[in-house]
């Protein structure tokens, strides 16, 4: 437990270093929080910037998720002191300390969590992702229905309640914000009955 507390504190100041508001800032002079969906991501950094930028935001924040699970996997914390690490990064990437804890949604840094954490069933889980942004047009809604199958095949194969505690409320953080900072137009869609508008909420 000593050790689990400034793992988290690190892991919370790693995650909310917000990679697409550096390079905008670095490589075009711009804010991305005044562009697109103004969402600190990978997604509108490929729409605003990109994608070149976008592929490099992408890297960086998965190399991050991946890097602090391994970190925290070899630190010998146990897997509930993996779980509390992990989620501090995810909470730091979507509301962070260096932007007033506004930040991204928490997309490519919680597929570098889940690939260093449970690589095969995340590779496994990738064709779902597919088929949920053909339906919605939206990148994060395609994310949600992988993170979904995901849930499910780690539900299924019987893993440990760690493993499957930390699936679940990684997901459930990615969805809520993205449903918080996308609520008026998520709610333009369901009213129009346009699932187009579902794709310019990221």
């Amino acid at each position: 437990m000593p050790l689990v507390i400034p793992l988290a504190v690190v892991a919370y100041l790693i995650g909310g270093v917000p990679t697409a508001y550096l390079l905008g800032r670095r490589l075009r002079g711009v804010d991305i929080r005044t562009l697109g969906s103004r969402n600190v991501g990978a997604v509108n950094a490929f729409k605003q910037l990109g994608w070149r930028i976008g592929l490099l935001v992408l890297a960086v924040d998965v190399g991050k998720g991946a890097g602090l699970m391994v970190l925290s996997l070899g630190a010998g914390i146990g897997e509930w002191g993996v779980f509390g690490v992990v989620v501090a990064a995810t909470v730091g990437n979507n509301w962070s300390p260096y932007l007033r804890l506004s930040g991204g949604k928490g997309l490519a840094l919680v597929f570098g969590i889940s690939l260093a954490m449970v690589p095969l069933l995340s590779i496994a889980a990738l064709p779902f992702t597919v088929i949920g942004f053909l339906i919605t047009r939206g990148v994060v809604w395609g994310f949600v229905t992988g993170a979904v199958a995901l849930n499910v095949l780690v539900v299924v194969g019987d893993h440990a309640a760690p493993i499957v505690a930390t699936c679940l409320t990684l997901t459930g953080i990615v969805i809520v914000t993205h449903l918080v900072r996308s609520a008026p137009t998520l709610r333009l869609a369901i009213q129009r009955r346009d699932l187009r508008l579902f794709g310019q909420a990221e």
